[in-house]
């Protein structure tokens, strides 16, 4: 499944209000940043603020200019 494609399936989850589900198709391309972000917003969504803060962290390592990323770490 294309990258772009796996991050409209999980928006249309989160949308939906499926958290597991979101999570779940995000989780099929790891190294995609779009979907890392994502994945973080449903963490914090879901109460999982640790998970997110490391998620961000890491979207900081590959993507040092992500401002998503950034604001949240501040």
């Amino acid at each position: 499944m294309a990258a772009s494609d796996i991050l409209a399936q999980g928006t249309a989850h989160l949308c939906a209000g499926r958290l597991k589900a979101a999570t779940s198709a995000l989780g099929s391309d790891p190294d995609n940043i779009d979907a890392m972000q994502l994945c973080a917003r449903i963490m914090r969504r879901s109460g999982r603020n640790e998970d997110a803060i490391g998620l961000y962290e890491l979207i900081t390592f590959h993507a040092p200019e992500n401002a998503e990323a950034l604001g949240a770490l501040s």
